[in-house]
C-alpha cells in the first residue's frame, strides 16, 4: 500500500503506478487473498489517478470483491471510495452513490469516526449529482469544518465547492471561496495530485463565471 498512501497522494503518479503494478504481479503469483486485496486496490487507485477509468474500475472491482470475501473492511473502504469517485467522473451517479454508501458502512463497522466527515460529503456529492435535492447544506459545512484528517482537508472542500456549483450559477462566488480553501489546504499538506484537481475545478468555475458575465 506504499504506492497508494505515499506516492500517489504526493503526486508521484508514475512511480506509484510502477510500484503498485509490481506488487500486483507478485500478489497474483502468490494467490494470497490478503495480498490480492491490497494489490488490486492499490493498482486500481493508481490507474484512476492516471486517468485510466475503465481499467481502474475493473481492478478496483476485483479488489473490492476479494476484500468482501475475506472481510478486509479497511481495504474495502478504500476500494469502494475510489469506485465512488470513478463513477462520478463516468457520470454513473447511482453507482457512485452505491459505493460511497458502502464505504461509509465499512468505516462505521471499523469504528473510524475520524473518517466519516469526508465520506459523508463524498456521498452527498454523488447524491446531488444524481438530482437528489434532499441535501442539508448546514450539515455539509459542519462536516467540512469538523474534519480532522489533514489528507482530506483539500478534497472535502473541493467536493463542497462542486456541490454548491452544481445546483445553479447563483452561488459561484461561494463555490470559488471553497475551492480556494481546497487549493490552500492541498498546498499546505503537499497533496499535489489533489492540488491539480483543485486547479482544474477552479478553472471550470472561472469559465462559468466568464460565460455568465457575457
Amino acid at each position: 500500500c506504499m504506492a497508494l498512501n505515499v506516492y500517489v497522494f504526493q503526486g508521484k503518479i508514475d512511480l506509484g503506478h510502477q510500484i503498485s503494478l509490481e506488487g500486483l504481479k507478485l500478489a497474483e503469483e502468490s494467490g494470497d487473498p490478503l495480498s490480492l486485496a491490497e494489490a488490486y486496490t492499490s493498482h486500481g487507485f493508481a490507474l484512476y489517478c492516471k486517468g485510466f477509468l475503465n481499467r481502474a474500475e475493473e481492478c478496483l472491482l476485483k479488489g473490492y470483491a476479494v476484500c468482501e470475501r475475506i472481510n478486509y473492511a479497511a481495504m474495502e473502504s478504500i476500494a469502494s471510495w475510489a469506485l465512488g469517485e470513478i463513477y462520478v467522473e463516468m457520470q454513473a451517479y447511482q453507482k457512485a452513490e452505491k459505493y460511497h454508501k458502502k464505504q461509509l458502512s465499512s468505516i462505521e463497522r471499523l469504528g473510524l469516526k475520524l473518517y466519516m466527515d469526508s465520506s459523508r460529503v463524498s456521498l452527498a456529492r454523488a447524491k446531488i449529482m444524481s438530482d437528489d435535492s434532499d441535501i442539508d447544506f448546514e450539515s455539509l459545512i459542519s462536516w467540512v469544518n469538523h474534519n480532522k484528517v489533514q489528507l482530506y482537508d483539500g478534497i472535502i472542500r473541493r467536493n463542497l465547492s462542486e456541490i454548491i456549483a452544481s445546483k445553479d450559477d447563483q452561488n459561484l462566488a461561494e463555490a470559488e471561496n471553497w475551492i480556494q480553501q481546497a487549493i490552500d489546504a492541498d498546498k499546505r499538506n503537499g497533496t499535489r495530485w489533489q492540488l491539480g484537481r483543485d486547479y482544474a475545478q477552479y478553472a471550470e468555475l472561472y469559465k462559468r463565471k466568464g460565460d455568465r458575465a457575457k
